[in-house]
């Protein structure tokens, strides 16, 4: 497929100039913050000399998630698949595999490496994604061959064909997804949910019939705890990095936790801004203080967890923002998400 590329003065025979694996590609994963979330701001990501983003504001892999997103059919149980519809993803898929092949390419042509932000969302099996089980011809497999097809031959090292492990349920075989080492940043669910609710609603994408579904989607680890088990599971695919907010964002630690995390993935540690991460850290501690102070207090006298009493803390001022059935739902997909972002969490980077 001839690549749409535009770059900034390299030509499209780059695309000819194989780019070798892992380590020149890295996807930077979050559920919510991407170019200015706290692992690009914590790492100074755009002034990394190490490192060559994409070169316009699109992240690989989320128009097609788009395409189904806005056809409703990760939403609604009542849109079913249409050919036209897979069709139009799977070029959109083809493409951007296409397209990464040769931002790759100018990449280690420079000597750097290659960092695209994602949300797990746009890297799983739409027939995974979709709400009402995939019929035969939409389903797991049928993606899977659709998409792998697109994938250089160069990659498939199980005879000359796409392999998918048992627990790959992405859209890239198992020999791809091994080009790239992903990072991981996480943040407590209390913490990220509402900042993902406000900026659903703030695009308009919080019909009154859709919120839940939508929410679901969206407000949830297990996509990237998904992810997690296929490259932990591979012979074939690097374990993720993952980076814990609570970690990092700790006056002992940031400075110790992230010189690790540099040397991992061969950054330069010397763009980074501590001096500004540390005034900011020592700024938030009085209102992290009296956060803490109230949650142990709820939980001392309501009897509860302390996940429960960390959501009872939140509800009052959640209702007054949100209203009720918003803040309720909120609570009810925090419990549900909590299993599985301790589960990252234990597997984060610490000093």
């Amino acid at each position: 497929m001839a690549s749409a590329v535009k770059t900034d003065g390299d030509t499209d025979e780059v695309a000819l100039y194989f780019a070798p694996p892992s380590p020149n590609r890295f996807l930077f994963i979050d559920a919510f913050d991407l170019k200015t979330g706290f692992l690009a701001t914590t790492l100074n990501i755009h002034h990394q000399p190490a490192l060559v983003d994409k070169l316009n504001d699109q992240s690989f892999f989320e128009p097609a998630f788009r395409i189904g997103y806005d056809a409703g059919l990760f939403t609604n149980a009542a849109v079913h698949w249409t050919r036209d519809t897979m069709d139009a993803m799977e070029s959109a898929y083809h493409q951007e595999i296409a397209d990464a092949e040769v931002y790759a390419a100018i990449a280690f042509r420079r000597g750097s490496a290659l960092v695209n932000f994602i949300r797990p969302q746009w890297l799983m099996n739409p027939a995974v994604l979709s709400k009402p089980y995939a019929p035969q011809g939409f389903d797991v497999v049928a993606w899977a061959w659709a998409v792998g097809d697109g994938v250089p031959r160069i990659y498939y090292l199980n005879d000359g064909f796409p392999f998918f492990s048992a627990s790959n349920r992405t859209v890239l075989p198992d020999d791809y997804l091994g080009n790239y080492r992903m990072v991981f940043s996480i943040q407590h669910p209390i913490m990220v949910f509402p900042s993902i609710y406000r900026k659903l609603n703030k695009d308009n994408m919080l019909p009154a019939e859709m919120a839940k579904p939508v929410c679901e989607l969206y407000m949830t680890f297990r996509w990237m705890r998904m992810l997690y088990d296929v490259c932990d599971s591979s012979t074939s695919i690097k374990t993720p990095l993952v980076i814990a907010h609570d970690l990092i964002y700790d006056l002992l630690l940031l400075r110790p936790i992230v010189a690790l995390i540099c040397r991992e993935l061969g950054l330069d540690e010397s763009v980074v801004l501590f001096e500004e991460l540390e005034d900011e850290i020592a700024a938030a501690q009085p209102a992290d203080l009296r956060r803490r102070a109230s949650v142990l207090r709820i939980s001392y006298e309501q009897q509860l967890s302390a996940d429960e009493a960390e959501v009872a803390a939140c509800m009052p001022d959640w209702i007054s923002e949100l209203g009720e059935p918003a803040a309720y739902m909120l609570a009810a997909l925090v419990r549900d998400a909590i299993p599985d972002y301790d589960y990252l969490r234990d597997k984060a980077v610490t000093a």
